[in-house]
């Protein structure tokens, strides 16, 4: 990793914006997590730690509606740029890491947002991470096997209205919504245990799991549902 001089950050004031606010993120974990604003760019600054808790790089949350793109690396007006491999890396491990290796298990999300709602639902317990996205690597993988876990939950964002269409057949949207939950869950299926966040109904479209508060949020892992079991594993270990 290129390690960034973590004073750069003192350059951006430390402004919570309301949006986030209302989205289930305490000012208190946006301080820990040292959130802080781009006037200039009228966007969120999201610091990038390694495991290690070295800073490697800055992304934005975008707050114009019509932008291109929500979150992208941070640029300056002089040109500089704050870029890093986002498939190196995990979102929050640096926080997390603790409560993953305590729990052994983590839950992934797609955003920022989503470890920073858990966060501030479950404070020192929060054993998740964001991808950036929805791509997995085998460097992120290992980032996670290293912390002993037994079950890793998959809990991308919702993106489809409805599971089934009126004939009873899944729906398109819902078919590459499940093609992006296995192809992150087969990382992990000669590992550990896989489960899956669903929603079958009263989200809006590409919601995530942490949008609608804790108890919708409980509601979802209490009935996550199992991709790869132990039990596989140890069957294919045997034989």
């Amino acid at each position: 990793d290129v390690i960034i001089d973590k004073s750069i950050l003192s350059s951006f004031p430390k402004i919570y914006h309301q949006s986030w606010i209302d989205d289930n993120i305490s000012i208190e974990t946006m301080e820990k997590y040292g959130i802080r604003f781009y006037i200039y760019g009228d966007a969120i600054i999201i610091p990038a730690f390694n495991i290690d808790g070295k800073l490697i790089g800055i992304r934005c949350r975008c707050l114009n509606p019509n932008a291109e793109h929500k979150y992208y690396p941070l640029r300056l007006i002089n040109n500089q740029s704050f870029q890093f491999p986002t498939n190196d890396s995990l979102y929050a491990l640096w926080y997390t890491k603790h409560a993953i290796s305590r729990h052994r298990k983590v839950v992934i999300g797609e955003s920022e947002k989503f470890p920073l709602q858990l966060e501030t639902f479950y404070g020192s317990d929060n054993f998740s991470v964001a991808l950036y996205g929805k791509a997995m690597s085998d460097k992120k993988k290992m980032l996670l096997l290293q912390l002993g876990i037994t079950e890793v939950c998959i809990a991308l964002d919702f993106d489809f209205d409805t599971v089934y269409d009126e004939e009873g057949n899944k729906t398109d949207d819902f078919l590459k919504y499940e093609k992006n939950v296995f192809r992150i869950g087969d990382y992990f299926k000669s590992f550990c245990r896989v489960t899956a966040l669903i929603s079958y109904g009263g989200h809006k479209r590409c919601a995530s799991p942490t949008d609608y508060g804790k108890e919708w949020y409980e509601e979802l892992y209490e009935k996550r549902e199992e991709l790869y079991s132990e039990a596989c594993i140890q069957i294919k270990e045997a034989s």
